[in-house]
């Protein structure tokens, strides 16, 4: 039997080409959701790659790495000590954070503050640009946005760090490290994906926001087991929040006994 070998080599040349352009078509999707959904982790990419195309097999999460590492602008920043307590909510809509970013030293639009409100129990969030930080123009916004978050009209603590400005709210204790912990981490986040999203496409902060909003909530995340846009209208991921925050509870109690 004599073997063809030029035909081979053509054969396993053009089976190598096949291979890498699989490769990189998988890599460039990849690269595509983690700009959609500004994710800087490797785990949440791969999680939402097999939610938006669970057939695709060759979405790895090897390759979900491979698609962060060269992205300048998903570099992942140390994270602040924890205390010990916990932030906790005895269900949906019923505590919501809220507090300020002040983008006033570095932006020339109109725009100079963000309003970030968040669901402690869910931890989805609701955002507006503002042109200023008076008590008026924070409480109309916050009466524009807290719907999104609130679905059913009722009663809800909004704790802030801003003092009264007509919004039904407490106003943060000083001593509690915990009181404003689960928007200011969102802030942090929002802050980050708003600066890849300004080097990446150009253009200022206030354009971005409510872009880089929708993909904070659609993303999975850690502390409710699922996106944050999808924890009330999944019975079982709501039944989990629901036993990490009576554990919360319970164990900021006995911190305090």
């Amino acid at each position: 039997m004599t073997l063809d070998y030029q035909r081979m080599t053509a054969v396993l040349w053009q089976a190598g080409l096949l291979l890498k352009m699989a490769e990189d078509n998988a890599m460039e999707l990849l690269g595509q959701l983690a700009r959609d959904f500004n994710v800087r982790d490797s785990r949440k990419l791969y999680q939402i790659a097999r939610r938006e195309f669970p057939e695709r097999r060759d979405l790895t999460t090897a390759r979900a790495q491979a698609a962060l590492r060269g992205d300048v602008a998903r570099q992942v920043l140390a994270p602040k000590p924890r205390s010990l307590g916990k932030s906790a909510a005895e269900g949906p809509n019923d505590r919501l954070q809220a507090d300020l970013i002040d983008f006033s030293q570095n932006t020339r639009s109109r725009n100079k503050f963000g309003l970030v409100v968040t669901d402690v129990f869910t931890r989805e969030v609701a955002t507006k640009a503002l042109p200023d930080k008076r008590a008026e123009t924070v409480t109309r916004a916050a009466a524009e946005i807290i719907p999104d978050l609130v679905q059913e009209e009722g009663n809800y603590v909004v704790t802030t760090d801003q003092g009264t400005g007509g919004v039904v709210h407490r106003q943060k204790d000083p001593s509690d490290r915990n009181a404003m912990a689960v928007v200011d981490r969102a802030i942090q986040t929002l802050k980050k994906d708003l600066a890849g999203k300004v080097a990446r496409d150009g253009g200022g902060w206030g354009e971005h926001v409510e872009n880089v909003t929708e993909a904070y909530n659609a993303r999975p995340h850690q502390a409710v087991h699922a996106a944050l846009e999808d924890v009330e209208t999944q019975p079982a991921t709501t039944f989990r929040v629901y036993q990490d925050n009576a554990t919360k509870f319970q164990r900021n109690k006995e911190l305090t006994e």
